[in-house]
């Protein structure tokens, strides 16, 4: 029966549900995208603050979920969305929680914002490993652990990686959950995440005692103890000296593991504010001096104990108690105060499906009750055939989900690694398109520029021609006339006066210093068509000194010759000449460069030695330079002897024959 306080508190209680949810649904719907989230925010206000039952909580949530769906696709929404599923998780409504974590995940998929959709699948793993369910915990942390690397968020992929190492040890995958945990560690040691630090080596210790590998077990918890945090609120410190008293336990080591939990137990505050773990390492000390057969207080530390995770409904501890009393009435030969606590355990532990303990209590009560024995192992057997049965077939399907995961990468990788290629192929293609492309251009200048430089070069020989034919006109021509006018001139018999002969030949004497003067003339413009190769010859050796940053010698032996070149060959040895400095630049690093050119019994010679690096010549002979040099020197009818060796330096020699130097 109530009391009237509780029927009051109730009736209360209702009046202010019944009122809220009356204000609530007379709201005028909210007609725009601010006013849905004006009423959103409420409901996150109320949920949070309010006293409400968790029923009307609830339902405050599916109002402001339909609320959430009507408004358009935003970050602002997505933030919303992510608040309620963190709510609802809180309140322990699975359904809810599926509903809010489903909508979020879509939404972030639509928003293609990778790092939401992590973390929605982070929040699908916490669930589902509370639940135990490892195959569902184990795909949803993978895929948040994809999303965080692709996110490079290296912290929240670490924890990842540490969430799937403890299903491993879970399923006693035990190698693949220490690989997992040495791909957390470099990233919590390098972010100084003490926190997570101390979980790792705490899990590694515990898969190491499983393995039987107690010596790094113990080194393992022992530097977990390093990576507490400053301000131990949780109370980690405890929790490792219990770790540490399990391990020294399990190796029979009781008087060790009594220590550990001596230690763990002097914190003042431990059963204020930690009462489980308070009630765990009663129950630990009080088993361990059971083993050694202490009296001490074991009895009552196990009913301490079994009351105080009662009172917090910690119902696999209480089960866990209720084993280690059944054992001490059993150890002191009341067996049927033992076989009732064993009992207890066991229908608790079926109640609840706790497999472990369930086979902890059907053996026990196979000790306990002999008569019974039999029928307590064959059930003990089937139990544990179903757990393995399970165990296989979670194994296999979290390696599934690890192939999966597997090909899913090589795939992705096989993508990355195309879609580089073809990056590069375009890349590439750009490039020689560009290369190209400048090629053409740079020949189409090279082009302009040389049918430029062709138009000089004719108009400088038009202009040498012109000038050549006016000294020849001056001198045969004009020259020839005025010399035979002076001399018919000259043989005319005058008849005058004295002054009149004198004059007349005063006259003839102007006209000889005139002919003198034409034939000065003829001469000056006949040399300088002569001389103006040797000019630019030397014009071109100077500007070439300069560009390469060389001395150089000229030797130009042309100053009492009175044979000249012809255009054409004129062209193709400047040409030549400027192609063998121009090489001298860019290969031979030279210092110096010695040029003679000139005219020697019937040929004409050009040399161009300089003090390079030299060269292996039939390594160089299919060279574009020398072939471009030698196909000019064919042209003119001329010879070239080339030598050069490495570290001598390099000659050219060139020499055309007179006859050819018409041509």
């Amino acid at each position: 029966m109530y009391t009237q306080s509780t029927y009051n508190l109730c009736k209360t209680t209702l009046v202010l549900y019944g009122l809220f949810f009356t204000s609530f649904l007379a709201c005028d719907k909210p007609s725009t995208s601010e006013d849905l989230y004006k009423s959103v925010d409420q409901s996150i206000a109320t949920v949070q603050n309010s006293n409400l039952p968790n029923t009307a909580k609830k339902e405050t949530i599916a109002q402001a979920i339909q609320y959430l769906k009507e408004l358009p696709s935003s970050e602002r929404k997505l933030k919303k969305l992510k608040d309620y599923t963190y709510q609802a998780h809180h309140l322990q409504d699975s359904l809810l929680f599926f509903k809010l974590n489903q909508l979020r995940l879509e939404e972030a998929e639509r928003q293609e914002d990778t790092l939401e959709v992590a973390d929605a699948h982070w929040s699908y793993g916490s669930y589902y490993l509370e639940e135990e369910d490892y195959e569902k915990a184990f795909y949803h942390y993978t895929e948040a652990q994809k999303g965080f690397s692709q996110n490079r968020h290296p912290y929240y992929e670490a924890k990842m990686w540490y969430n799937l190492a403890f299903i491993k040890g879970r399923l006693k995958d035990y190698t693949t959950s220490e690989t997992y945990i040495y791909k957390a560690l470099p990233t919590f040691l390098q972010l100084h995440k003490k926190e997570q630090l101390y979980r790792c080596y705490t899990l590694l210790g515990f898969l190491y005692k499983e393995l039987e590998g107690f010596d790094r077990a113990h080194a393992f918890h022992q530097q977990a103890l390093q990576y507490l945090p400053e301000k131990d609120d949780k109370f980690m410190r405890e929790a490792a000296y219990n770790n540490i008293g399990l391990l020294w336990h399990r190796q029979g080591t009781y008087t060790k593991a009594i220590d550990y939990y001596n230690q763990a137990l002097t914190h003042q505050d431990l059963a204020k504010k930690k009462p489980a773990l308070y009630a765990r390492l009663l129950d630990n000390r009080a088993y361990s001096q059971l083993q050694l057969k202490h009296e001490e207080r074991q009895i009552e530390d196990f009913q301490t104990a079994l009351k105080i995770r009662d009172s917090i409904e910690n119902r696999e501890g209480v089960i866990i108690n209720r084993l280690h009393i059944a054992e001490w009435h059993l150890a002191k030969g009341d067996t049927l105060t033992a076989l009732s606590y064993a009992k207890q355990a066991h229908q608790e532990a079926h109640e609840i499906q706790l497999k472990k303990e369930l086979l902890s209590a059907l053996k026990l009560l196979a000790k306990i009750d002999l008569s019974h024995a039999a029928a307590y192992m064959t059930q003990w057997q089937d139990i544990q055939n179903e757990l393995q049965r399970n165990l296989r077939h979670q194994r296999n399907k979290v390696a599934q989900i690890q192939f999966n995961t597997q090909q899913y990468r090589q795939q992705n990788l096989k993508l990355s690694k195309q879609k580089r290629i073809l990056i590069l192929v375009c890349v590439g293609v750009i490039l020689i398109g560009l290369l190209l492309f400048f090629m053409i251009r740079q020949q189409y200048r090279y082009k302009k520029l040389e049918q430029q430089r062709q138009k000089e070069q004719e108009l400088q020989q038009e202009r040498e021609h012109e000038r050549y034919r006016i000294a020849e006109d001056l001198h045969d021509g004009v020259l020839g006339k005025l010399f035979g006018l002076r001399m018919q001139w000259g043989m005319l018999k005058i008849q005058g006066s004295a002054s009149d002969k004198k004059e007349h030949a005063m006259l003839l004497g102007e006209l000889q210093k005139i002919e003198k003067e034409i034939r000065e003339i003829s001469h000056n413009l006949k040399k300088a068509t002569k001389d103006s190769f040797y000019q630019d010859i030397e014009k071109l050796l100077a500007a070439k000194s300069e560009l390469g940053n060389f001395s150089y010698q000229c030797d130009l032996a042309h100053h009492h010759n009175k044979r000249s070149l012809s255009a054409p060959v004129k062209e193709h040895l400047l040409a030549i000449t400027e192609e063998i400095l121009q090489n001298t630049i860019k290969h031979a690093a030279a210092t110096h460069v010695t040029l003679a050119c000139g005219f020697k019994n019937k040929t004409f010679y050009l040399s161009v030695v300089d003090n390079g690096k030299g060269f292996l010549t039939h390594q160089a002979s299919d060279g574009i330079g020398l072939q471009n040099i030698q196909d000019r020197i064919n042209k003119i009818g001329g010879d070239l002897n080339l030598k050069s060796s490495i570290g001598d330096g390099t000659a050219f020699y060139i020499t055309v024959p007179t006859q050819k130097l018409k041509s």
